[in-house]
């Protein structure tokens, strides 16, 4: 049954004495605009280019409260695989092929027996100053394997002495030495700093494993790596508060640290401070800048922290990112954050009976 329409000049009457304005095409116009303002659309605005700076993190935009630097606005995509890098990029084969064998490694608990107590200086790195006495069985099965996959047949056969060193000079980063032993096994110098890192790795994610929850951890407020001293190879915008953690791709690490802060000058000047953001990502990558020391810094969006052991993957998987921020005249720093000395030793073999001592 419809309700009755009744006379219009009765309904236009009983308007007028109500204060009501007609609805005509007016109204329609206006309502029309009203659905065209920006306000009215709730839905994100799509990001500009990849190079193009952001907007400045931590500034208020009008009409809204002011957002977090990470200003992000979704979560990140899935998790990269090996298997996708290798169809995206045949290319890197090689490479691929070492990470996922050192993530293996990474992972495996025989390395936990290498690894020293903590010392008790909190303001330097875990490993400085550290004696690490290492099965010689398993450091030349591992830096062989490293050291072949990377430079081929033609390297020279490593013996326990050399495998030692070289694991010594990768935790220091001591780059005379490794162009040393270099030489010595008949490697390319550069690809023997390319396979540096992942020579370390396992003896690296064994002492982030032994130091986890200490206090040096726990307190840890620094630009740089709390177990290796490196400079972080990412950032994460983490959670739904978006708490901003560095990572570490050799070790692993995981560390929070303040947003409007370089993590490598500590430059905290928020006009110097940006962000490159590419156009596809929906925020949710990004590149964090400094005008100041010219550095750059990873970060992605992510619910939840991304495995220790792949934090290098993700690293090879935000290639595009490394790309933009050179284009734009920003780099990674070349020196590491700490000076390391520490040492690596033969040490004996664990029994595999425990009767056997």
């Amino acid at each position: 049954m419809q309700q009755p329409r009744g006379d219009a000049h009765a309904r236009r009457r009983t308007r007028r004495r109500r204060g009501q304005r007609p609805a005509g095409r007016g109204a329609a116009r206006r309502g029309a605009a009203l659905s065209r303002h920006p306000a009215a659309d709730r839905a994100p605005r799509p990001a500009g280019r990849l190079g193009r700076p952001a907007c400045r993190p931590g500034a208020r935009a009008r009409g809204r409260a002011a957002r977090p630097v990470s200003a992000v606005t979704a979560v990140a995509s899935a998790a990269p695989t090996l298997e996708r890098l290798g169809r995206e990029h045949p290319e890197w084969a090689p490479w691929l092929s070492l990470l996922e064998a050192a993530r293996r490694e990474a992972t495996a608990p025989a390395w936990d027996a290498a690894v020293p107590p903590r010392a008790a200086d909190h303001a330097a790195p875990g490993v400085a100053g550290l004696v690490f006495t290492v099965d010689p069985r398993l450091a030349t099965r591992w830096v062989r394997h490293v050291v072949r996959g990377g430079a081929g047949r033609r390297a020279r056969r490593i013996e326990a002495d050399g495998a030692l060193a070289v694991l010594e000079a990768a935790l220091g980063g001591d780059a005379g030495r490794l162009d040393a032993l270099a030489r010595g096994l008949d490697v390319d110098p550069a690809a023997m700093h390319a396979l540096a890192p992942l020579a370390a790795m396992p003896l690296l994610h064994a002492c982030r494993r032994a130091w986890a929850g200490g206090q040096a951890m726990a307190t840890w407020r620094r630009g740089l790596c709390p177990v290796c001293g490196r400079w972080p190879t990412l950032a994460e915008a983490r959670g739904l508060e978006r708490s901003r953690q560095l990572r570490c791709g050799p070790c692993g690490a995981d560390w929070p640290f303040d947003w409007l802060r370089c993590p490598f000058c500590g430059d905290t000047d928020h006009v110097r401070l940006g962000a490159l953001v590419p156009g596809d990502s929906l925020d949710t990558r990004r590149v964090e800048t400094c005008a100041d020391c010219r550095g750059y810094l990873k970060t992605v969006t992510t619910l939840r922290a991304a495995p220790p052991e792949d934090v290098l993957l993700l690293d090879a998987a935000t290639v595009e990112l490394d790309v933009a921020a050179l284009q734009q005249g920003y780099r990674r720093p070349d020196t590491r954050g700490h000076a390391i000395v520490a040492r690596v030793v033969a040490g004996r073999a664990p029994s595999r009976l425990p009767w056997r001592r």
